[in-house]
């Protein structure tokens, strides 16, 4: 959401929270009906509150528009030639970076982010590895083969591969009574 969407929600929740306190106001007795009504008489016909309806009613229907847009599929586009454009999506490139992961490490827990930026892709993993696991030499390992196959298998070229060990698990030992 952009930060004017984002302004024109809060200012309908806002006007929101007002009715509601007016509602349980005059239901629970809190608030006089023709005290209320003695209020807006003032208000009969004018500019004003024509500019302010109209306006609302815009708001809300920019904030209707939000809900039911349709969500863009983030793309990486791979090739362009004479017979049309190859794009990959980034759940693809994700669950391939996902798979090469399992295969080529003994990792307990994955976690992976494709950002697509100026000078290629960066991929971002978050990994939670056995206390046995040599990092460094896992970490340069994963680097160069998520870099090789991605772009093998895709085309994509990877330009980051960015490892956070989020976690290093003790091998838990299974004992025998």
């Amino acid at each position: 959401m952009k930060v004017i969407d984002k302004l024109l929600v809060l200012l309908i929740d806002v006007i929101i929270m007002v009715l509601s306190i007016l509602i349980i106001g005059l239901y629970s007795g809190i608030l006089d009906i023709e005290y209320l009504v003695a209020s807006l008489q003032g208000y009969t016909v004018g500019i004003e509150g024509i500019i302010v309806g109209g306006a609302l009613f815009l708001i809300s229907v920019r904030i209707l528009q939000l809900f039911f847009r349709k969500k863009k599929i983030k793309k990486a586009i791979v090739a362009k030639n004479e017979l049309g454009d190859v794009n990959i999506s980034l759940d693809a490139i994700n669950s391939l970076v996902h798979d090469i992961v399992k295969q080529e490490s003994n990792t307990k827990d994955i976690q992976s982010q494709i950002r697509v930026k100026e000078n290629g892709v960066h991929v971002y993993l978050n990994l939670v590895v056995d206390s046995r696991t040599i990092i460094p030499e896992l970490s340069e390992r994963l680097q160069e083969i998520l870099k090789d196959r991605v772009s093998e298998s895709t085309g994509v070229k990877i330009s980051k591969v960015q490892i956070l060990i989020k976690e290093i698990k003790r091998e838990e030992r299974v004992r025998l009574d």
